[in-house]
């Protein structure tokens, strides 16, 4: 199993997201869903709100232009103590890789993620700003 990987994550039990997850989960989608970040497409999975889809655009002027990036985050049960797990999903079946920071098996660099980010938009921004070097 790769740690790193939300697509091995199993489903949630809502018994076991911690009150401080569920507040903090929704109180991020709600933010994203008023002001979401420019480029920046998100949407919680329907069967469990803890595993969100998102679709960045390239940004203009750069060589990412007018490309669509698929990435999988999965928020464990104890977010936001816990960061969630991040997933580049735009590999062409591991032939792929657009960045340094973002592997051809679709690991995202999450030490630098880890750097700034303390809640979705922020990570949603963090994986954005791969796409305007």
């Amino acid at each position: 199993m790769l740690d790193w990987d939300p697509l091995q994550m199993n489903s949630t039990d809502v018994t076991q997201i911690t009150p401080q997850c569920s507040f903090r989960m929704k109180s991020d989608i709600k933010n994203l869903i008023d002001e979401p970040p420019e480029g920046i497409l998100m949407e919680p999975d329907e069967q469990d709100f803890l595993k969100v889809h998102v679709l960045i655009t390239g940004a203009p002027g750069t060589p990412y232009e007018k490309g669509f990036f698929y990435f999988f985050i999965g928020f464990p049960s104890n977010y936001p103590f816990h960061p969630p797990k991040v997933r580049f999903m735009t590999t062409s079946g591991g032939k792929v890789r657009f960045n340094p920071n973002l592997y051809s098996n679709g690991k995202v660099c999450l030490s630098l993620l880890g750097l700034c980010c303390q809640s979705p938009v922020s990570y949603l921004v963090v994986s954005g700003s791969f796409f305007e070097l």
